[in-house]
């Protein structure tokens, strides 16, 4: 997506990925170098008229697999957290991040 979508295919542009793997959670933060998007203006690819599209349920498939999805005001990076057992740690009864 940041290839394709967020930079065009632009060979000049650039994708910074920055993740860490611990016990606990996967983290892993992308960002291209586009004009960015808001993820809440995408069709809804389940909506008849998009069904047979061969594209557009990225945003659909994060939300549904990753246990979390931030994206920054500009909408060219995304921070996806995927925690082991579904759910953050607790330390001492208070949720911890995971990096």
């Amino acid at each position: 997506n940041a290839v394709q979508h967020g930079n065009g295919e632009d060979p000049r542009k650039r994708i910074f990925v920055r993740c860490a793997v611990t016990s606990s959670a996967f983290d892993i933060t992308i960002t291209d170098e586009g004009a960015g998007f808001k993820p809440d203006d995408l069709p809804d690819p389940r909506c008849p008229e998009n069904l047979c599209k061969s594209s557009g349920r990225g945003v659909l498939l994060i939300r549904a697999y990753m246990d979390r999805a931030e994206y920054n005001a500009k909408g060219n990076e995304i921070r996806m957290v995927k925690f082991r057992n579904g759910q953050p740690p607790e330390v001492n009864g208070v949720e911890g991040r995971p990096c």
